[in-house]
């Protein structure tokens, strides 16, 4: 039984091809998966900012700056939404593996950590 190495040197570098591929997918999945988190974080600190800014003027009746406020909402909202629907792109191309599935854990523990349970 002769052994082809020319087969197997191909059949390897194939291979160190797709775990290539593979890893860079699974990195930009988990790099938009933080950008999501940061997203929410700074639309949860504009809405906080804006509901200090309503108790004020109610507190005081002065004018807030709330047109401003609802657009860096409308801004960071926009960008949220286009982040997930770029998440889910790269999701159904088939490569989430168990990085993305623990990413998905740690996001999740993240949001009950906020939530409060």
């Amino acid at each position: 039984m002769e052994v082809d190495f020319d087969k197997i040197k191909e059949d390897l570098i194939t291979v160190g091809l797709e775990v290539k591929d593979k890893a860079k997918e699974t990195a930009e999945i988990a790099r938009l998966k933080l950008d999501i988190k940061s997203k929410e974080r700074e639309l949860n600190r504009l809405f906080a900012e804006l509901g200090r800014a309503y108790f004020a003027a109610h507190q005081e009746d002065e004018e807030v700056p709330e047109e401003e406020l609802f657009a860096k909402i409308r801004v960071a909202d926009a960008e949220l939404t286009g982040l997930k629907v770029n998440l889910e792109s790269h999701k159904k191309s088939g490569t989430a593996d168990s990085a993305g599935e623990k990413e998905d854990q740690a996001v999740q523990s993240d949001e009950a950590e906020q939530s409060g349970e």
